[in-house]
């Protein structure tokens, strides 16, 4: 499993415009807000730079499945399958972070 979306930044392309353009072609969902880049991280697995950013949206997605994932659902962090890899934790915790103590409680 992965997040989702997960893409590559076109050539030129300012990542914020490509997380969005990702979350639109991956999952359906149009953002509401201009992504908000909160953290830079190296994924040493896969040897590939990853962009944590924060958004809203405007729907729910209701992708079907694509080419690229058999299954989109949304879940809660305490729902987060495992094993978890040490990048996924980096951005869970980045996640409890903007969304505050509080919220990211109500989320676990």
């Amino acid at each position: 499993w992965e997040f989702a979306p997960a893409g590559s930044v076109e050539p030129n392309e300012d990542p914020a415009v490509g997380i969005e353009r990702e979350l639109l072609e991956e999952c359906g969902v149009q953002a509401k807000n201009r992504a908000i880049a909160h953290a830079l991280f190296l994924d040493p697995v896969v040897a590939t730079w990853e962009i944590a950013h924060e958004l809203a949206m405007i729907q729910p997605p209701d992708a079907p499945p694509n080419w690229e994932y058999q299954k989109l659902e949304m879940i809660a962090v305490a729902d987060m399958p495992e094993p978890m890899s040490a990048c996924t934790r980096q951005m869970l915790e980045i996640a409890r972070r903007i969304v505050g103590n509080s919220a990211a409680q109500n989320l676990q």
